[in-house]
């Protein structure tokens, strides 16, 4: 069956349009509502620490690894917390996003992650809704034009 579209399934290209809004609702810039969290993880040789990565397609956030400081090869690691939401820069035009779980809080990620934190009145659980929307992956496929034309493989697109 042919494809109407020449990127991978889980890319939802096309011009980002935000539509109507229900009454009493206002437009809001993300920078408004979310805080970008910075919580640096000095990483120790003999300590142990649980990795995680985000899935594709809103998958949710998930346990990578389980490795001593000594095996990370990337040293520049943050912590994240329960309710934090993480965004992978690399993989965001693939709907890479979701909210940390408990049993994740603790847990490190890499400078490739954004972990973000809501404003004071902002309810973070919001962005799980939002980014299951057609505008918000739109906004984040042009957001990332030349950072995954690199990193496509032959396996994505079906």
């Amino acid at each position: 069956m042919a494809r109407d579209s020449l990127y991978p399934v889980s890319v939802k290209a096309g011009k980002p349009i935000l539509g109507m809004l229900p009454t009493g609702w206002q437009k809001l810039s993300l920078e408004k509502c979310l805080n970008i969290e910075a919580r640096k993880a000095y990483i120790q040789d003999n300590q142990e620490y649980d990795l995680v990565t985000v899935k594709r397609s809103r998958g949710g956030v998930i346990r990578r690894e389980h490795l001593k400081g000594k095996d990370i090869s990337v040293k520049s690691q943050f912590y994240i917390k329960e309710g934090d939401f993480l965004i992978s820069k690399r993989q965001i035009v693939h709907g890479a996003c979701g909210l940390v779980p408990k049993e994740l809080s603790g847990s490190i990620v890499s400078n490739e992650y954004c972990v973000l934190t809501g404003k004071s009145g902002f309810y973070l659980p919001y962005m799980e809704f939002l980014s299951e929307s057609l505008y918000f992956q739109q906004t984040c496929f042009h957001s990332s034009i030349g950072v995954h034309m690199a990193l496509l493989n032959k396996s994505d697109f079906g």
